[in-house]
């Protein structure tokens, strides 16, 4: 039988899920202030988050039963009875941070989900704290939407700056390639030179044209190699 704790699995299943309806939470909410409650799209979200929030259910449940596991053999899990405490305070955490998630996608019917919980024809609240909380709301939403705009900006620039690095490796391909076919010309030069001064050697052994041709073979060398540089 296997010894892994499952808690930490189960555990790392559950932050995923949480975080991923707080993210549909926000988009429902923020979709509400502008659309019907019984629009397609916003009963399209309300449907998403059940859907998550019904999956996080089922992971409390296999935390509980992990713990329970864990606790009746907490050595072969090296695991402390304080751990199992602990674990249990976090599935604790865990069940009322889901039930705060529930709260807000589904409030009771006399409260709006997108507004503020408490009730805005409160005689206690004047028109100055109403106008306030108000401001509060929006520039929590322009502060949203400014961050997606600097999503949307940096991710622009970054598939920018992967174009023009593809386009750059491309004209730098382009370029080695013309390099090695102007080296290859130069090397069939060399080697066609270098053959007709063998010819030339071999037809004039005496001293004299040795000399001349040691320095036709410097010229050549060098006019070889100028014409490998341009």
């Amino acid at each position: 039988m296997s010894s892994e704790d499952p808690f930490l699995t189960v555990k790392q299943d559950v932050e995923a899920s949480i975080e991923e309806a707080k993210l549909l939470v926000d988009s429902f909410q923020r979709i509400s202030q502008t659309s019907a409650a019984d629009s397609a799209e916003v009963q399209q979200t309300l449907q998403d988050i059940d859907q998550v929030l019904e999956e996080i259910d089922t992971d409390i449940t296999d935390l509980q039963e992990s713990v329970e596991v864990v606790s009746k053999d907490p050595q072969k899990y090296k695991v402390t009875s304080r751990e199992v405490d602990k674990r249990r305070d976090t599935i604790a955490n865990i069940k009322r941070e889901t039930q705060k998630l529930k709260d807000a996608a589904h409030p009771p019917k006399h409260q709006d989900p997108f507004v503020s919980t408490e009730d805005p024809q409160d005689p206690g609240m004047s028109e100055e704290d109403r106008e306030q909380e108000e401001m509060y709301q929006q520039q929590i939403l322009n502060e949203q939407d400014t961050q997606l705009d600097s999503v949307f900006y940096t991710v622009g620039n970054l598939r920018q700056q992967a174009n023009t690095m593809g386009q750059e490796l491309e004209e730098h391909a382009e370029m080695l390639e013309e390099f090695e076919v102007a080296v290859d010309k130069s090397a069939s030069r060399l080697s066609r030179g270098m053959k007709q001064v063998e010819i030339f050697l071999k037809k004039n052994e005496d001293t004299r044209s040795n000399c001349c041709i040691g320095v036709l073979i410097a010229v050549l060398i060098i006019f070889l190699v100028l014409a490998v540089l341009i």
